[in-house]
């Protein structure tokens, strides 16, 4: 019976490695693309080639699925989200496309002509995980410096691996799960995520330079991050999942009181204005179509007297900071 049990042991670690080999060929060298939501559509009519082709099967597409299958388990379902975003991109690169007169004059550099939305293309044929994280890589690069946000990056994917590695475990061997841990992801297509990422920002915020006025004079009252008592990990995913289910039910209608700093934030990064009233002063009345009628965030920059906590509190205790 010893020797029974030996020999299943070896079967067992055998099968154990194969798997994990097997999950790095497929993340590694398989690219899965999905048909991006009906609402994105005009985000991929206003790429240039060179973008879309990178978007949908280069070195963008192979992180946003990377990516989406790392945090696919932490994120909550936000499909009013997506629809709206989509439709807010759409508009954005609809209104600010390319034209054939603009590629024309682009000469060598019409490649890079019109809006930078690889990411968020790259996202929406990825699945729906990977719009989520795109959202993210906006929040992060709208706060952050280049440097530290992908040092951020770095740091949240190691510590969700080492999660997904034990649930692997214990859950006998779950092919999705023991392939998002093994994922491997480097410096310079985190960096590349983030730039792009940082390229969107810059080219939404100037089609909707008077939202963005107007949401600044807010986000400016909020601090610099300062260290706390939970982890980096902690402290980005609870921003970023508050943030999501926050936004899903300001769409769905849900006027609601806006104390957490990620949710306040994720209104300027993700380009969507409800109405804002904050106390002691006039209502900003944003009339976005994309949310029903009389929707308001009733934003207390106060924070919430039970945790005293005031502002983006992630920690700036980076381990991954080069």
């Amino acid at each position: 019976m010893l020797q029974l049990g030996r020999v299943s042991a070896s079967v067992f670690s055998g099968v154990a490695e194969a798997t994990l080999a097997l999950a790095n060929v497929n993340f590694d060298f398989s690219l899965v693309k999905v048909n991006a939501p009906i609402e994105f559509e005009g985000v991929g009519h206003a790429l240039s080639t060179f973008r879309r082709d990178v978007a949908e099967s280069g070195s963008t597409h192979i992180t946003a699925r990377k990516l989406g299958a790392v945090f696919e388990n932490v994120i909550p379902p936000t499909p009013r989200l997506y629809e709206a975003y989509g439709r807010r991109a759409s508009q954005i690169c609809q209104h600010y496309g390319k034209s054939e007169e603009g590629l024309e004059s682009a000469g060598l550099f019409a490649d890079f002509a019109g809006p930078d939305a690889t990411s968020i293309w790259a996202a929406a044929t990825s699945g729906k995980a990977a719009i989520a994280v795109h959202l993210l890589a906006c929040l992060l690069a709208r706060f952050w410096k280049p440097a530290e946000a992908v040092s951020i990056w770095e740091e949240i994917i190691s510590v969700r691996k080492k999660t997904l590695e034990e649930a692997a475990i214990d859950e006998t061997f779950q092919m999705a799960t023991i392939l998002a841990s093994q994922v491997s992801i480097t410096h310079e297509q985190l960096a590349e995520w983030d730039n792009s990422a940082r390229a969107w920002l810059g080219f939404a915020d100037r089609a909707h330079d008077e939202q963005q006025t107007k949401l600044k004079l807010v986000i400016d009252e909020m601090q610099r991050p300062i260290a706390t008592k939970s982890t980096l990990y902690e402290s980005v995913i609870d921003s970023w999942t508050v943030a999501l289910r926050g936004m899903e039910e300001l769409l769905q209608g849900a006027s609601q009181g806006v104390s957490h700093s990620g949710l306040i934030l994720a209104l300027s990064c993700w380009h969507l204005y409800p109405h804002l009233s904050v106390e002691g002063g006039a209502p900003v009345l944003q009339k976005d179509e994309l949310f029903p009628h009389g929707t308001t965030a009733y934003l207390n920059l106060q924070g919430n007297p039970n945790t005293d906590k005031r502002g983006i509190y992630w920690s700036l205790s980076l381990s991954h900071m080069r």
